[in-house]
């Protein structure tokens, strides 16, 4: 998966920001991003406002959301259009807002898009909706750091790779994209007051697979008639179960190749940076009803829905 180096970053801060009005480069930056330093930096925010954070002091960046000789305008949040506002509510509950930005097109004078930057579950996310407030895609996020201009190689989807490699550095923010799937829990690991919870409440579930978030909570996929996702708090306490958007009926683990070809080709340029975790085939009397796949795009889980052909259907942010 190659992210397109030739647009310059969008640089959006996640903590207090900056105030900007035009996609130039800030003078502001600091040493620690002198590696940014041919792009159009913008802002400048501390990772320290992060869930789980206490690697790093660097700033979190947005890519490719303002290309240059574009103009970008600070939105208020009540400025949104009912169709992002809609869009928010449903597929991030509970989220809050932080900061949305128009994109226009200095050439033609013509509105391009929004940036909107919102916390869901204290972690930050970047969308980008088209000028008439449609979903286009997740953007990707990285620390300052983590940006290589000489790197075409491009996020990771689950591949082993060297430590070294750009936006992948253990311990980093979103070191988790080396694909080792070091948050990833066995289930036969799983601490014993969360089985006991699917022993007392849902028995008939199989536990098809679990991973730990950066705020430490666990969520846990299982099968019984369906897939369900199944959160657990720090302390292994119940938050909540969700119906994942799947078809009823036998459901077989794929991998990511397995997958058609325009579902692939939907993921890299919906969710760039995710990395690949599950996958589910579902099949009754034989006939194929589609594919539910399970990715961390950043710092997000999200459970995407594709039909058998591969065609895009629903996603739903986990966790």
């Amino acid at each position: 998966m190659k992210t397109k180096h030739s647009n310059y970053l969008f640089l959006i801060t996640i903590g207090v920001l900056l105030s900007f009005a035009s996609c130039k480069k800030d003078t502001a930056v600091t040493a620690d991003q002198t590696s940014l330093s041919a792009s159009e930096a913008i802002a400048i925010a501390s990772t320290n406002s992060i869930t789980g954070n206490t690697s790093s002091t660097d700033s979190v960046y947005v890519v490719e959301g303002c290309k240059r000789g574009n103009d970008k305008t600070e939105v208020a949040n009540a400025s949104l259009s009912a169709a992002i506002t809609s869009y928010l509510s449903t597929n991030y509950a509970g989220y809050t807002f932080k900061k949305a930005f128009s994109i226009t097109n200095k050439t033609t004078n013509t509105l391009d898009s929004y940036i909107v930057a919102i916390l869901f579950n204290s972690n930050p996310v970047a969308i980008k909706f088209d000028a008439s407030g449609n979903f286009v895609k997740v953007m990707e996020l990285r620390e300052g750091h983590e940006f290589d201009p000489g790197d075409d190689k491009g996020p990771h989807r689950g591949k082993e790779h060297d430590g070294d490699d750009h936006g992948r550095h253990l311990g980093d923010l979103f070191g988790h994209r080396d694909g080792l799937n070091r948050d990833t829990i066995a289930i036969s690991a799983l601490p014993a007051v969360i089985k006991l919870y699917f022993v007392a409440n849902y028995s008939a579930d199989t536990l098809a697979h679990a991973e730990k978030n950066r705020d430490s909570s666990t969520v846990v996929i299982s099968k019984n008639n369906g897939l369900y996702a199944t959160i657990f708090n720090k302390s292994n306490g119940f938050i909540r179960r969700d119906k994942l958007p799947a078809p009823k009926g036998k459901d077989q683990e794929v991998t990511l190749t397995s997958l058609p070809a325009s579902a692939q080709t939907y993921l890299t340029d919906t969710y760039p940076a995710y990395v690949f975790k599950k996958a589910f085939n579902v099949k009754k009397d034989g006939i194929n009803l589609g594919y539910l796949v399970f990715i961390d795009a950043n710092l997000t889980k999200y459970a995407v829905q594709f039909d058998a052909s591969g065609k895009f259907i629903t996603a739903v942010a986990v966790r």
